[in-house]
């Protein structure tokens, strides 16, 4: 029977096979680590860190690969192990899955160039404690409370283009569900796919960082522009609510 390690271990190289059979552009290893793996991601089920290697270090061990970004993700399984190991066939491939619309997420956030959080320098591995005391500390998520910081029009042309290749290589028909621009008050993912037109067909061979490159379809950037206005209108009126201790006008 697998141990709780030997899994985490199965489930990171599926992981690994996975962005790079998807995302063959990004160049150099990109690592995963799982919160119980001694990162503690609060509410999140993941984030990106480019400096996060120096933890990915620890835990790959002779496996390290040398310097790249690391994919941060919630592990929830520790009171169903004994149920996961007794799935038929390829219980890894039923967890991976699981994970398939988080590493979208956060693989486009290193292609679009945004991820939460900036290397200090592209040569030296920052120390362990600096990392952890990162992701803990209380700016490490403050980009979610800011829909611009990060989350802007590229980013999200770059994740429907990412969990599209991931999908074409899963065979998994749900790239558009697997946007959670909901999450940030944004129109659904269904919106976004729509908004793109056939640009994810025409360009399927390209480079994602090239494609980003080019002007953005006019029908992206607008819904982008009047998501973004609506939510900027929303907080202000939320502003002006809370200064004044009356209740907004309907």
């Amino acid at each position: 029977m697998l141990t709780q390690k030997q899994i985490a271990w199965r489930l990171r190289k599926r992981l690994e096979r996975l962005v790079k059979a998807a995302i063959p552009e990004l160049a150099g290893p990109v690592y995963f680590v799982f919160s119980h793996e001694g990162v503690d991601l609060g509410w999140a089920g993941g984030c990106v860190c480019r400096d996060g290697d120096a933890i990915a270090r620890e835990v790959y061990g002779k496996k390290w690969r040398g310097r790249g970004p690391t994919v941060f993700l919630k592990w929830d399984f520790h009171w169903e192990m004994q149920w996961i190991r007794g799935l038929p066939g390829d219980f890894i491939g039923w967890l991976a899955a699981g994970y398939h619309a988080i590493i979208a997420h956060e693989v486009a956030h290193l292609i679009a160039d945004t991820p939460v959080f900036q290397p200090a320098s592209d040569d030296a591995l920052p120390s362990v404690e600096v990392v952890l005391e990162t992701l803990r500390g209380p700016a490490a998520f403050e980009a979610f409370d800011q829909i611009c910081n990060g989350h802007g029009v590229d980013y999200w042309r770059a994740f429907a283009h990412v969990a599209a290749r991931i999908c074409a290589v899963t065979g998994e028909s749900g790239a558009k569900w697997m946007l959670n621009s909901e999450a940030y008050g944004l129109s659904g993912g269904d919106a976004y796919f729509a908004a793109l037109g056939d640009e994810l067909r025409e360009l399927g061979a390209s480079k994602i960082a090239d494609i980003l490159k080019l002007p953005p379809p006019a029908s992206l950037f607008q819904l982008w522009r009047s998501d973004t206005a609506a939510i900027v209108k929303a907080r202000r009126a939320k502003r002006l609510m809370a200064a004044s201790g009356g209740e907004p006008c309907q």
